[in-house]
């Protein structure tokens, strides 16, 4: 999606974004895998899943902008930024933040906007030595946060005023699926007949044949 989203394929940004969107996205997992081995004592296989999804987001902004190199560093950064609000937002109750939607989409979108100042080629922070590039990204992001809170605001207070935002907690724990659509997430398990006693104890009396 990010090389899909270049005007042109004739200048090269179509193929860096590409290549930094790969790369990024390994750097997170494998730095992701890594938090979870140091902090948790083991990696998960959902954990890699998570990270390689971090690294996507924070990459998207600068998809086109840095080097394959430096997206390894952007990688590498974003994943902790992403792993430390994920886990913020787990331990607060009052956040109800299932699919890490903000833990990941919302934080790491920040951190790739903001990463985009230090790393962009030519008119970053590490190129030009200037900090007018970040200073633009960090306004960017801070108006996208205050745009997507009125919005996000605005939709919230009109579905309250037509439906009930949160089922029952009872029907939580038993299953949404079940409680309000009237179906399960899997089939049932399939029944076998059971054997009769009389052909178990006909197989059991049987000799086995030798080779």
């Amino acid at each position: 999606f990010n090389g899909g989203s270049a005007l042109s394929v004739t200048d090269g940004v179509a193929a860096r974004a590409v290549a930094t969107t790969f790369v990024a996205s390994a750097s997170s997992m494998l730095t992701w895998l890594a938090l979870e081995r140091i902090l948790k004592g083991k990696s998960t296989s959902v954990g890699a899943s998570v990270g390689a999804v971090a690294g996507l987001v924070c990459i998207t902004p600068a998809a086109g902008f840095v080097t394959p190199g430096w997206s390894i560093a952007i990688g590498a950064l974003g994943a902790p930024w992403c792993f430390a609000t994920v886990e913020l937002m787990n331990r607060i109750n009052l956040v109800d933040d299932t699919l890490d939607a903000f833990g990941l989409h919302g934080s790491g979108g920040i951190a790739g906007a903001i990463l985009t100042g230090i790393f962009a080629v030519e008119d970053g922070l590490i190129y030009s030595g200037s900090f007018l590039l970040l200073g633009k990204q960090i306004a960017g992001a801070m108006a996208g946060v205050a745009f997507s809170a009125v919005g996000t605001a605005i939709i919230v207070g009109v579905m309250k005023l037509l439906l009930k935002l949160r089922i029952p907690e009872d029907q939580e724990a038993g299953g949404v699926d079940q409680h309000t659509h009237g179906e399960s997430y899997h089939s049932p398990v399939k029944q076998y007949p059971k054997a009769k006693s009389s052909d178990v104890s006909e197989s059991t009396e049987q000799p086995s044949e030798t080779v």
